[in-house]
């Protein structure tokens, strides 16, 4: 009697899985397919000790209500003006991994689905990119997090997918 009541469950669960993944890949591609985000840094000791040495970016979490969110302001010393900069996200000097990780994670998805996803960093040297892509021993930056979570879906799905 188990058998049969469980019987169409497989095909059931088949289906849902299916949509899921439709659903999950029209979302991230609603969302666009290239995204672009910014990380700030923090000063490091040796650029505030330096005279003239001021805040030159700002977000909206600096007390800047007027821009809006994913928006960063630049400021232009030399004409005493300011530029905004409108991004999918950004994180100023006291984001964490983990944040910077959150905007990402999605993708791990998507690479088990099929689809190709490339994430690189871009700046100049010493604006943190080797931090924000691999971390310290401490904490992990987006390729050992995407990989780990990689591996975790893979084991989760290995019931239903072999790789």
């Amino acid at each position: 009697r188990i058998e049969k009541d469980n019987s169409g469950w497989a095909e059931k669960y088949k289906v849902e899985v299916t949509e899921r993944k439709r659903l999950h890949n029209l979302v991230l591609e609603l969302k666009g397919n290239i995204r672009v985000f910014c990380r700030v840094r923090p000063m490091l000791p040796h650029e505030q000790s330096q005279a003239g040495n001021e805040q030159a970016v700002f977000f909206p979490e600096d007390g800047r209500p007027e821009l809006p969110e994913n928006n960063i302001a630049v400021a232009d010393d030399v004409k005493g003006t300011e530029k905004v900069f409108e991004f999918d996200s950004s994180f100023g000097p006291k984001s964490t991994q983990e944040e910077v990780f959150n905007e990402v994670e999605a993708l791990v998805t998507s690479v088990l689905d099929g689809f190709n996803v490339c994430i690189f960093a871009y700046g100049q040297t010493g604006s943190g990119k080797t931090y924000t892509m691999e971390g310290s021993d401490t904490d992990k930056g987006i390729n050992p997090r995407t990989l780990s979570r990689l591996f975790d879906q893979i084991t989760e799905r290995s019931n239903a997918y072999s790789y």
